[in-house]
Order: C-alpha cells, then sequence, then structure tokens
C-alpha cells in the first residue's frame, strides 16, 4: 500500500478516546496526536514492509502536523521514500527543509515504535538548514519534496558513502527507466541524467560535502537494482586499482548456453563475474542460481558470490573478497579512497537497513 498524508488521522478527528482506548482500536501512534489506521498496515505484510510502511507515516505526519505553516520539504532517503524508491536505510530519519527558514536549526528524536510483533527503532528528524542547489518541488502523496536532482545532491553531500551510492544509483534507475535488455537506451538516458546533475554541482562547488558528491556521481549507477548490489559496488570501488576498477560494469550481457545473464557486476576482461545473494536468490531459486553459477564456470568464468549474512561482517567480508580478487591475479587492497567511510553500527543495524 502507498500511502497518503489523508491516510492519517489527527486526535481530534479520532475523537474522544483515552490512549488506550486508541490503541485497542488498532491506531498506531505515529507521533504526539497523529496516528495510522491499523487497516493500512496489511494482514501478512513482513517486519521489513512494517518498518518502511510506519517510516512512510513518520514522513508524511511531519506535513501533518505543521498544518497552517509553510510545509516540510523533504530531501535524502526521506524523499527517496516519499518516491517509492530504494534506499540503505530501510528506517529513515526523517529530513527535511522549510522554505524561508532563517537558520534555526531543529533536531529531534521520533520515539520507536511496536506494532504487529514489529518493533520499529527510534528515529532522528532534522531539519536541514543548508540551502539547495535549486527551489523546484514536487508534490506526492500530500507531501512536498525537492526535485530528484536536489535529493541526488544531497545524498551524495550529506549521507554515508555507502548510503549516498545505494540513494544515488536508485534515482538514477528511475529517472531512466533502466531497462537491461535494452542497455542502449538506459545507458543513453543514464548518461544525459548524469551530466544534468553535475551541472547542478557545479552551482554549489565549494560548498560542504560537494567533492563526496561529485566521487559518488561518478561511481552511481543504474544497473544497481538492490540495495545489497550497491553496497557490494561501493566495497568493490574502494578496494580495487584505478586500472581495474575502471573496467567494472553492472548489468552486463553474457550469453551462456542458449540464454542471457546480467551479471550483478562484472570485469570483462578478466571474466570475473559478482553476484549479491540476496534473500529473494537464495530462498526461491538456489536451484537456478547454482546452475546459473556452473554455466559460467563451464563458459570459463570466474563467479565471486557474496552472501547477505556477510553484511553482519565487513571486516570479514573485505577479507573474503580480498582473497578471490587475488587468487585471481588482481592487487586489490584494504578499503581507502575518497568513497571510503568505516560503516556505523547504525548502518549495519538489521532492525534499520534494507
Amino acid at each position: 500500500m502507498v500511502l497518503h498524508i489523508d491516510n492519517l488521522l489527527t486526535r481530534n478527528q479520532i475523537g474522544p478516546l483515552t490512549e488506550r482506548e486508541i490503541e485497542a482500536r488498532g491506531y498506531v501512534r505515529i507521533r504526539r496526536g497523529i496516528y495510522l489506521p491499523a487497516d493500512c498496515l496489511p494482514e501478512n505484510a513482513t517486519r521489513w514492509h512494517v518498518r518502511r510502511i510506519v517510516s512512510e507515516a513518520r514522513i508524511l505526519s511531519a506535513t501533518v502536523n505543521r498544518q497552517g505553516l509553510p510545509p516540510p520539504i523533504f530531501t535524502l532517503e526521506s524523499a527517496l521514500v516519499v518516491h517509492g524508491l530504494n534506499t540503505w536505510t530501510n528506517t529513515v530519519d526523517v529530513s527535511y527543509r522549510i522554505e524561508l527558514n532563517r537558520g534555526r536549526r531543529l533536531t529531534r528524536t521520533l520515539a520507536p515504535i511496536h506494532t504487529r510483533d514489529v518493533d520499529v527503532s527510534a528515529v532522528r528528524e532534522r531539519q536541514l538548514v543548508s540551502a539547495p542547489s535549486s527551489h523546484e518541488t514536487l508534490s506526492i502523496n500530500g507531501a512536498l519534496t525537492g526535485s530528484l536532482e536536489v535529493v541526488a545532491l544531497d545524498c551524495g553531500r550529506f549521507l554515508h558513502p555507502l548510503s549516498a551510492v545505494v540513494a544515488v544509483s536508485s534515482i538514477l534507475t528511475h529517472a531512466s527507466a533502466f531497462d537491461r535488455r535494452n542497455l542502449s537506451r538506459s545507458r543513453e538516458a543514464e548518461s544525459n541524467i548524469k551530466l544534468i546533475l553535475q551541472d547542478e554541482l557545479t552551482t554549489i562547488a565549494g560548498l560542504n560535502g560537494c567533492r563526496q558528491a561529485a566521487a559518488v556521481l561518478r561511481i552511481a549507477d543504474a544497473g544497481l537494482q538492490t540495495p545489497g548490489e550497491g553496497y557490494l559496488w561501493w566495497l568493490l570501488h574502494c578496494m580495487l586499482p584505478d586500472e581495474t576498477r575502471n573496467h567494472l560494469v553492472t548489468q552486463l550481457p553474457v550469453w551462456l548456453e542458449g540464454r542471457w545473464y546480467y551479471p550483478d557486476a562484472a570485469l570483462p576482461e578478466r571474466k570475473i563475474c559478482f553476484e549479491f545473494d540476496g534473500l529473494g536468490k537464495i530462498k526461491e531459486n538456489e536451484r537456478d542460481f547454482l546452475s546459473r553459477q556452473r554455466a559460467f564456470l563451464r563458459a570459463g568464468w570466474k563467479p565471486i558470490r557474496v552472501d547477505q549474512r556477510q553484511l553482519d561482517s565487513p571486516d570479514a567480508l573485505v577479507c573474503c573478497l580480498l582473497s578471490e580478487l587475488r587468487k585471481n591475479g588482481i592487487p586489490a587492497h584494504y578499503p581507502c579512497g575518497p568513497l571510503w567511510q568505516p560503516l556505523t553500527l547504525e548502518l549495519l543495524d538489521p532492525r534499520r537497513r534494507f
């Protein structure tokens, strides 16, 4: 279900009930005086889905909370959630600007929520005081966001590089209508969007975070279909030497044994491919996935698989990648460079990530 601001109810709309009575009727308290009806949460929703819906409700509630005042203009991962795009963080912070803001900085904590036997962690609500690269806004489901160009540059400037790569890649995927079956058109559209973003970036050159945004924009890729693929892509760019990194591609069409395959990432000249084993691949299609791997091996390719469980131990994952890459003659190194920052506990928290 896609939430609209009208799905949220205020205390006045619910009527003269106590908090206990409101809870007994299935309303979820999103913030003081603002509630989400129970029917907005599907009966069989997964834990991931429940947390995403609550995150969306928290974002929309910031608009309801400012009735009669200049509305918030959402950015960073909040804007991506409103647009229905992928983010690294599943339970996102609420981030926005206020038009005509005179420098007042707001930061508060939104309390944890427990519903449908799912714990949704506390998040921060932040009002940014930095100026956007443009003032264009979009209205979606009753909420305002910055344009996707503004949101992409904000993500590149202010998020952790991993989250930024996932976010900007998600925007590129959406804006280019990426289709791996029509790569030439998709890549042309992606290239045009990147040129627009680079032009936007020049208008704010020198501001805080612009160097990181430029580095993120260089490697962000519309072919990254999931946050896990974005994680692997970011890490490889922090570990590979320049001469190898420049040949790394996503969604390379490979014809094997009568069908097309599209590895998550590949070094074509080395015939090395990388696959992120997301839950869908493992849980439902393991037999097909193993058959695919054998087809690559028979054709002389060297598949390197990264398991979802390895996300919980980044140091072990780095050591594993170093071993695999060096075994295949690539002088990989420990993560470093302009896009490298250690992963925080918050980014790795399974209650908050994708």
